[in-house]
């Protein structure tokens, strides 16, 4: 039986995401999109306009990790791991 147009679109959408974040260097570009949209810290700023922007790049990877159906364990461990990645590289003096 032949899915609807629309669930193929999703199908190969989701299978796409996966191979291109899926690799070792695709986590690494994910992990660097996650640290700048902010996706480990606070998006509440000074003022509402502010607090908006920030909450639209954050959506940003929502957006990734919904195509992706990660499920909330693997968010987390991609979150340690991407933290940890940014205190080795701020101790290397690789970051500003």
């Amino acid at each position: 039986m032949k899915l609807p147009e629309w669930a193929q679109f999703f199908r190969q959408r989701r299978h796409d995401y996966n191979e291109v974040f899926g690799s070792e260097v695709g986590k690494r570009v994910l992990r660097d999109i996650m640290r700048e949209c902010g996706w480990l810290v606070d998006p509440h700023d000074r003022t509402p306009t502010d607090t908006e922007y920030n909450v639209g790049k954050r959506w940003v990877v929502l957006h990734i990790l919904g195509v992706m159906k990660m499920t909330d364990d693997q968010v987390q461990q991609m979150a340690m791991q991407s933290e940890r990645v940014e205190i080795e590289q701020r101790e290397r003096g690789l970051f500003l």
